[in-house]
């Protein structure tokens, strides 16, 4: 894993394309602390931060082979497969890294190249005899690569905030990135909070000769595999075999190797799969919470006494929350993010770091075998669509009329959700389900720009990802955004903050395609989500990992929000000359304020606790974003 950063332009002399790497460099020493190099000639310059972990004495890059030069963040899990297909065609290998199998599988079949890697990646590849740059970027989207044009060059970076030390990349927001970020908690890609900055896309390649706006091309969908033809027997003896395959794979290393175990399905069926593949001695880290409706060490333990590996937990109960956490998720995921279990994910690799380079997580199982409750969610507000909209209007109307209760509130607002949503479009109802604010809660929370657009402004989103079958198109748009934009960026860059790569074995595309054959009923029966994957696993880990309450790994903001956070968040967002200011009334400003200081008497029927302390995370998230980057707004 490392940090890669380049810049294309004609116009900059060379030297100070050289003195800008170097800066981006130093800005990515995080990502790749053991050693940094930069490769220029007159029209580009590359710059790499090294995280050693495969041929540690001479995989060093930026790498060259002819008239291509590299530099790579990432992992290719078949880099000696495809090595053994190249040597017959008259390649020679000078080293035993994955990176130099990338440059001779260019060299032999060009940008195609890319559809025989498997694994986690994001590489820029310069061809000095035609002066053309390519930019390539992993299918699911686990390495990110942003990118910004200007005068006829690129720039380009593994994060945003590098790109800044080229003075023509402007620091303008942009608001409909902003409001998407109010909505699902991300900016949605390939946007970003930034005008002018841009994310490749997952599964995507770039070229850019300075002549033109780079010409991106798609190179993989998971829609493109044929359904499973076999019995649910043949799937499961499938999925078996593949999954034992791909975390072998994914256990390949020069440096020991380590596991995340939260005590839920998936993070135990890698633990448990690693022990059976690993030769040495596996330790997995679990992360404690103080609230018991969140913390999952108990099943844990359970299962890493099964599996039989050493089981380190980190305790999150004395960890005061403070403005510099924010500060520190911003600065590494450079505009606004809502995930607040990056703080859990990021101490958790601090831990794992101090003795580990490499770790496998679970990440990834529940958007491909309909994991999460937003599946039920939606078939429950599909049957209610069954019964006449005028019973439905008249139910809604009654709950209406329920005085509130604090032992009723949580329930009414439940369904009142669920009648509300019913009268969506199927397409509608899968943006609404996955946002944190959904669109008419936006209309009456900001002012301005940010009231929030019409659902069908985000029906797009949803429309390149449908599926015959409305439960497919929930996985594709998770797919397609929300893991990548949320899940994975929360990662990749919490991972790496601390030096450390995370690999996520359920997402080898071979993983997803697989998932993605399979029929419905494989996935979900009577009731029973992710049916195939704990039927398979059922032979490695304990009854009790599969029938204690899914809980999900989120961290419980109520329980740190104490006094002293509290003041500075007012500190923070009421003076006048503060940006929420310009896009939220005075009034609910104070409202949100304060029913985070009591969330006890506060009324959940209008809000979740989860929303009135999400809702205040991201309006923290969006000051300190505008004042630490100085954004024009």
């Amino acid at each position: 894993m490392c940090g890669i950063s380049g810049l294309f332009s004609k116009s900059i002399p060379k030297a100070d394309r050289n003195a800008i790497i170097a800066s981006m460099n130093n800005d990515l020493v995080h990502r790749g602390p053991d050693s940094s190099g930069i490769y220029s000639d007159s029209s580009i310059t590359l710059g790499h931060r090294r995280l050693s972990i495969i041929d540690l004495n001479t995989g060093h890059q930026p790498m060259s082979y002819g008239s291509y030069h590299i530099i790579f963040n990432g992992e290719i899990y078949n880099y000696r497969k495809i090595r053994e297909e190249l040597k017959p065609l008259g390649h020679q290998f000078i080293t035993n890294s994955d990176t130099e199998v990338i440059l001779h599988a260019f060299a032999q079949w060009g940008p195609d190249s890319v559809k025989h890697l498997a694994g986690m990646f994001a590489f820029a590849l310069w061809d000095s005899t035609k002066e053309c740059l390519y930019l390539f970027r992993d299918r699911i989207g686990i390495k990110p690569l942003y990118y910004c044009c200007f005068n006829k060059g690129l720039v380009f970076s593994s994060e945003i905030s590098p790109l800044f030390h080229v003075k023509e990349v402007s620091r303008d927001a942009n608001k409909e990135a902003l409001v998407n970020f109010f909505m699902f908690g991300y900016s949605i890609g390939p946007e970003t909070a930034f005008k002018n900055i841009h994310e490749l896309p997952p599964a995507h390649w770039a070229k850019f000769d300075g002549k033109s706006e780079p010409a991106i091309t798609p190179y993989w969908s998971p829609t493109e595999v044929s359904p499973f033809k076999g019995t649910f027997e043949d799937a499961c003896i499938s999925l078996d075999n593949l999954l034992n395959n791909v975390v072998k794979e994914h256990l390949i290393s020069d440096v020991p190797v380590s596991t995340f175990l939260s005590g839920g399905i998936d993070s135990s069926s890698i633990t448990a799969l690693s022990e059976i593949n690993y030769s040495g001695n596996l330790e997995a880290f679990t992360v404690s919470f103080p609230d018991v409706d969140y913390d999952e060490c108990h099943w844990a333990k359970i299962a890493a006494n099964h599996i039989k590996v050493k089981h380190s937990l980190i305790s999150m109960n004395q960890q005061p929350l403070r403005m510099e956490d924010i500060e520190g998720i911003i600065k590494h995921v450079g505009q606004p993010f809502a995930d607040s279990s990056c703080l859990p994910t990021y101490f958790v690799c601090k831990a794992a770091s101090e003795k580990y380079k490499v770790v496998l997580s679970g990440d990834g199982a529940d958007e491909l075998f309909f994991g999460y409750d937003t599946f039920d969610w939606y078939s429950k507000i599909m049957f209610l669509k069954n019964i006449p909209l005028f019973i439905r209007k008249l139910c809604a109307t009654l709950f209406e009329l329920i005085p509130d209760s604090k032992f009723a509130n949580e329930r009414l607002r439940q369904a009142e959700k669920a009648l509300r949503y019913s009268y969506l479009a199927e397409d509608e109802a899968i943006i609404y389900l996955n946002a944190i604010l959904d669109p008419s809660q936006l209309e009456e929370l900001f002012i301005g720009k940010f009231k929030g657009p019409k659902s069908k402004e985000f029906l797009c989103l949803v429309a390149e990802n449908r599926n015959s079958n409305p439960l497919r198109t929930m996985i594709k748009f998770l797919l397609g955004q929300s893991l990548p934009q949320d899940m994975l960026r929360k990662v990749d860059r919490m991972s790496m903050r601390t030096s450390l790569e995370v690999r996520v074995p359920f997402l080898d595309h071979r993983v997803v395609e697989f998932a993605y054959s399979l029929p419905e009923d494989f996935l979900i029966r009577n009731g029973v989500r992710k049916y195939i994957l704990r039927s398979v696993m059922s032979k490695y880990l304990p009854e009790e990992v599969f029938t204690h309450k899914k809980q999900g790994f989120a961290i419980p903001l109520h329980y740190y929000y104490d006094k002293k956070f509290l003041d500075s968040c007012e500190e923070l967002l009421l003076p006048s000359n503060s940006i929420i200011r310009q896009i939220m009334p005075d009034k609910t400003i104070k409202t949100v304020l304060q029913a985070n200081r009591d969330l006890k008497a506060i009324s959940k029927r209008k809000f979740s606790i989860y929303t009135w302390t999400h809702l205040l995370w991201m309006m923290l998230q969006f000051e300190i974003w505008v004042k630490k980057y100085n954004v024009s707004f």
